[in-house]
């Protein structure tokens, strides 16, 4: 009698795409809750808060070199919002707390490159504003929900354009009031994501005025997690939530309408991070975990 077995071959282990590398950390503060723009393939980063307080200065990088540009006039604050329209970078709202209370800002300030100077631009027409989401969109900027100085959560959109220093209120974003989300644009349209207590994510036409739902995130809900576009995809990852916080990072495929999980960020667990994509490259930056600010430096390769 011939007996035989049959042995099941294991499977493959999952190999996840991407791949992550250490910078030269740059030389100001660690901070956290930072605020950053990108032009023609150079970040600018600054602002946010370390350990001393909120900070205004601010940096230019183009891939290999850190330069300290002009600071930020308008004061220290977190929680603003920051877009590219037209060449030039945006900074405007946020929330500041002192001792008498908080103090949140209807201001926006404009920075030109070129001249490497800030200029106060048409204050928000609905106020102030903290937590809001924006991107810009062939050369006009979008700022749409968030919360104002009575503490209500709003759903409204407002399109800034630089060419007159005008603001008018657009179609009311769908997916309900929301605070903290994150934003970007891929391919002449804008996208929101996530938020308190949310992980969808939004579609803006801005030449139909319309907002499609495309497909959900599909990692865990989070919040100060990081968002970087390369091309016609974007990633986003990190984070934290009811006290975990997460590494993983997952693409956004746009003509696809699909997440996909990428190589898990090897630094350690964070979130309020600075993150940008310039040169076919992300960036990670910085950030806040349990105990301590970060002050290290990586680079993503899809």
């Amino acid at each position: 009698m011939v007996f035989s077995s049959c042995k099941k071959t294991p499977e493959p282990p999952i190999v996840l795409d991407g791949n992550w590398a250490t910078m030269a950390q740059p030389t100001f503060s660690a901070r956290y809750n930072a605020s950053c723009f990108t032009i023609n393939d150079i970040a600018y980063v600054g602002m946010g808060e370390d350990n001393t307080g909120m900070k205004t200065d601010f940096y230019s990088f183009d891939g290999t070199t850190w330069t300290q540009i002009a600071d930020f006039p308008g004061g220290g604050r977190i929680d603003n919002v920051a877009f590219t329209a037209a060449g030039k970078g945006y900074i405007g709202l946020g929330v500041k707390t002192e001792v008498s209370g908080q103090v949140v800002y209807d201001d926006l300030w404009e920075y030109r490159p070129s001249t490497n100077s800030w200029t106060q631009k048409a204050s928000h027409p609905a106020g102030g504003l903290y937590g809001a989401a924006a991107f810009g969109v062939d050369g006009v900027g979008y700022i749409a929900t968030g919360q104002n100085s009575n503490a209500m959560r709003l759903n409204e959109v407002w399109q800034y354009t630089p060419v007159n220093d005008q603001w008018t209120q657009k179609i009311d974003f769908p997916g309900g009031e929301r605070v903290f989300a994150q934003s970007t644009n891929i391919i002449g349209k804008g996208f929101l994501i996530g938020g308190l207590g949310y992980s969808d994510i939004w579609e803006y036409d801005p030449i139909l005025d319309v907002w499609l739902n495309r497909a959900n995130f599909e990692g865990a809900e989070r919040r100060g997690a990081a968002l970087f576009t390369i091309g016609n995809k974007s990633y986003y990852g990190l984070g934290f939530e009811d006290g975990e916080y997460f590494t993983d990072l997952w693409e956004f495929d746009y003509h696809a309408n699909m997440w996909t999980e990428q190589k898990s960020f090897e630094g350690t667990e964070r979130s309020q991070m600075l993150s940008f994509g310039i040169n076919e490259k992300g960036y990670i930056l910085m950030g806040r975990g349990t105990l301590d600010t970060y002050s290290d430096f990586w680079q993503f390769t899809p």
